[in-house]
């Protein structure tokens, strides 16, 4: 698993493919969404909204959500 090169948090791969839509598509180290925004001078809600874009486009870098399935429900 990833970490931030700044802070040292774990990083979703949504997190890895913003660092790779927005630095660069070859990086090898990543900044976490936190660190990201603070790079950009941009929010964390912005970034979010920018994976989210990507996802609704097809971007592979960017998996589907998970929905909760009744399992999840049953067991809320």
């Amino acid at each position: 698993m990833e970490t931030c090169r700044r802070c040292g948090a774990a990083l979703s791969m949504d997190e890895t493919g913003l660092n790779r839509k927005l630095i660069h598509r070859g990086v090898e180290t990543f900044l976490c969404i936190r660190c990201l925004a603070a790079e950009f001078r941009t929010t964390v809600g912005a970034l979010v909204a920018q994976a989210d874009r990507f996802r609704a486009a097809g971007c592979s870098m960017f998996p589907p959500k998970r929905s909760p399935g009744l399992a999840d429900i049953a067991d809320a």
